[in-house]
C-alpha cells in the first residue's frame, strides 16, 4: 500500500513538472509571438512611412 502510495506521489510531481514545462513552452511562444508582431507591426510602420514621404516627394 505504501508503494502504491509513493508511486502515485511521483506521478503527480510528474505531472506537476510537465505542466510548469508546458506553461514555460507557452511563456516563450507567446513572447515570441509578441516580439514578432512588434517587429512587423515596426517594419509595417517603416513602410507606410517611406511610401508617404515618396507619395510627398513624387507629388
Amino acid at each position: 500500500m505504501a508503494s502504491l502510495n509513493r508511486v502515485g506521489w511521483k506521478r503527480r510531481v510528474c505531472k506537476a513538472h510537465a505542466s510548469i514545462d508546458v506553461d514555460k513552452a507557452g511563456f516563450m511562444l507567446l513572447a515570441y509571438g509578441h516580439s514578432w508582431m512588434v517587429s512587423k507591426w515596426t517594419v509595417d510602420t517603416i513602410i507606410f512611412a517611406f511610401l508617404k514621404i515618396a507619395h510627398i516627394l513624387i507629388k
